[in-house]
C-alpha cells in the first residue's frame, strides 16, 4: 500500500508530467580502461534505472558529457552480492547486514566498491555539471571536495573537532566533506579509514532509537564520518596524495537534480522516516 506521502509524490509527479518513469539503462556502458591512477568508471546505484522525465534527461546529459568513461548502475541486490562476495569474514559485512536503511548500506557500498576498484561514484540524483576531465587529472589518486554544512552541529554525536593538521591542510576546514561525488585509486586510505571509522563506531547506533533518521545516517556512515575519517589519516600521514576540488567541485556540483525526487515513487525518502533503530 502506498503511503500518504508516495501517494503526493505521485500526484505531483503527474502534474509536472514527469510520469511514466523512463528508463535509463542504455546509458550504462563499458568502454575500454585507460592510463590514470583513478578507473575511469562511474558507480552509481538505485533500485531499478528507471526515473521522471526531466530526470532521465539530466542523467543522459552527464553521460554524454563523460563518453570517455564506462558507467555503471548496481541495484540492492547487486549491492549485497558485491559485499558478501568481497567482504566474507570482515567486520565491515556484518555492519552492513546490520543496517535497517538503504542510505547506509549504500554509503558503506560506495567506500568499498571505491576501495577495491577504484573509479568514480555518484549519487543518482546528482551530477557535475562539467566532464570529470575538467576535475580529475591523470595524476591524480584522490579528489574530495567540500560541501556548505557546517562540520559540527548540536544533533551530531561526532562533535570531536578536527585535529590541528587536518584543519591545516584541508580547504574550508569549517566544513565537511561531501560523499555523494567520489574519485580515487583502489586501495586509498581514506576509504580504508572510512570502512574501520563505522565499524568502530557500530555500537553508537546498533540497537538505538534515532529520533532523526537524516541525521544519525550523516553522523555515522555520511558526511560528517567522511570528513573524521580523512582527518584521520592526514593527521596521521600528512603526506597522502589526494586533490582538492574547493567547495561543491568549484561550484560545478548539482546536488540535486530538477524533479530527481520522483524517484521515490518506487522507495520512500529516509528524510521521511520516523525515529527509529537504524542498524541491529
Amino acid at each position: 500500500m502506498r503511503s500518504r506521502k508516495q501517494l503526493a509524490y505521485r500526484a505531483g509527479a503527474l502534474l509536472l508530467g514527469q510520469l511514466p518513469l523512463r528508463s535509463v539503462a542504455h546509458l550504462y556502458t563499458a568502454v575500454p580502461p585507460r592510463t590514470g591512477h583513478i578507473p575511469n568508471v562511474v558507480r552509481q546505484t538505485w533500485d531499478t534505472p528507471a526515473f521522471g522525465r526531466t530526470h532521465a534527461a539530466y542523467l543522459a546529459r552527464f553521460r554524454e558529457m563523460n563518453a570517455g568513461w564506462s558507467f555503471e548502475l548496481t541495484d540492492n541486490a547487486g549491492c549485497d552480492t558485491y559485499m558478501e562476495a568481497n567482504h566474507a569474514g570482515e567486520p565491515i559485512l556484518d555492519v552492513y547486514r546490520s543496517a535497517r536503511i538503504g542510505p547506509l548500506r549504500t554509503d558503506i557500498w560506495r567506500y568499498a566498491v571505491l576501495w577495491r576498484h577504484g573509479g568514480v561514484y555518484c549519487d543518482v540524483n546528482k551530477m557535475l555539471t562539467v566532464p570529470l576531465d575538467e576535475l580529475i587529472a591523470p595524476n591524480d589518486r584522490a579528489v574530495i571536495a567540500a560541501e556548505d554544512t557546517p562540520l559540527l552541529q548540536p544533533v551530531s554525536w561526532q562533535t570531536d573537532p578536527l585535529p590541528p593538521r587536518a584543519s591545516a591542510l584541508l580547504q574550508h576546514p569549517r566544513f565537511n566533506r561531501l560523499n555523494w561525488c567520489l574519485a580515487f585509486e583502489p586501495g586509498h586510505p581514506f576509504l580504508a579509514r572510512a570502512l574501520e571509522r563505522i565499524v568502530e563506531t557500530w555500537p553508537r547506533v546498533r540497537g538505538r532509537p534515532f529520533d532523526d533518521v537524516k541525521a544519525a545516517v550523516v553522523d555515522w556512515s555520511g558526511p560528517r564520518m567522511w570528513t573524521r575519517a580523512i582527518a584521520d589519516v592526514i593527521e596521521r600521514d600528512p603526506s597522502v596524495a589526494f586533490t582538492q576540488a574547493g567547495l561543491n567541485f568549484h561550484g560545478f556540483g548539482d546536488q540535486n537534480i530538477r524533479y530527481s525526487w520522483v524517484r521515490y515513487l518506487q522507495r520512500p525518502s529516509y528524510r521521511h522516516l520516523p525515529g527509529q533503530v537504524i542498524a541491529a
